[in-house]
């Protein structure tokens, strides 16, 4: 047991949250900004390298996701399994647009993907400032972060070409790490495992960390099984030790 919080004690942090994720959308705009005129200009080289820089912006927010509504599908979405990510219209969005990177697809085809995505991220910056989110989910979102790693990142479910699944899994724990700063005065003092819990993060930071050389990612496909397993287990680890925060957050409502 721990002492009771209340949404009162949560909102000071959840607003220090989303002027960080207001900061996160300047710098995304620019990025999706940068990749657009890559592909106007016919770069794909560079197209490859500025995806990454701005998608991994994007992943680090994903506390803010339920409050981005509809403009998370356009901007990150996925395919359904064993649909041609090529024939599918409502495809859009950093994924699309990896697929086609990745599969020698020309820059004409994908000026109009890379203008999609830029002007849906513009659209979220400029509205943000009269989202709010729900200071009652700040800590179940720590944990959701990690398990959605855990089921689309570290199986490639979300890798359309480019085998940087590891770079986006290390993005999300800085997005964890993120929340875990706004509410690490709460939590000092309602979590005694709270050591645990930053060598847990340490620990698959490491992990992830060695997979990542000369500014290239290991792509899941060329893990030895050790590393496999290595990464596997901190990922376990680090939910059970994240579990407890999302009890201590579970703000009881009343009427």
């Amino acid at each position: 047991s721990s002492l009771p919080v209340t949404v009162h004690d949560l909102i000071p942090p959840t607003l220090d949250y989303q002027k960080w994720i207001q900061a996160r959308m300047a710098e995304l705009s620019t990025d999706t900004g940068t990749l657009n005129s890559d592909i106007d200009h016919g770069n794909l080289a560079a197209a490859r390298r500025d995806w990454l820089t701005g998608h991994l912006v994007y992943e680090r927010m994903g506390a803010a996701y339920d409050t981005f509504g509809d403009a998370d599908s356009v901007i990150n979405g996925t395919t359904t399994l064993g649909t041609n990510p090529a024939a599918d219209p409502g495809f859009t969005g950093f994924h699309r647009i990896e697929y086609g990177l990745w599969h020698d697809a020309t820059a004409a085809s994908l000026r109009g993907q890379a203008a999609t995505l830029d002007k849906a991220v513009k659209a979220l910056k400029k509205q943000w400032s009269t989202q709010q989110m729900d200071p009652a989910n700040m800590g179940l979102r720590a944990h959701e972060i990690i398990e959605n790693a855990e089921q689309f990142e570290l199986t490639g479910r979300t890798d359309y070409g480019s085998g940087t699944n590891l770079a986006t899994a290390l993005a999300n724990i800085d997005g964890t790490r993120e929340i875990l700063a706004e509410l690490h005065p709460l939590l000092k003092t309602r979590d005694p495992g709270l050591a645990e819990l930053d060598a847990s993060l340490d620990r698959t930071q490491a992990a992830l960390d060695a997979q990542h050389d000369d500014g290239r990612w290991t792509p899941l496909r060329d893990l030895t099984r050790t590393e496999r397993e290595k990464i596997n287990a901190d990922f376990g680890d680090l939910l059970e030790q994240l579990a407890p925060v999302a009890a201590i957050f579970d703000v009881r409502r009343t009427v």
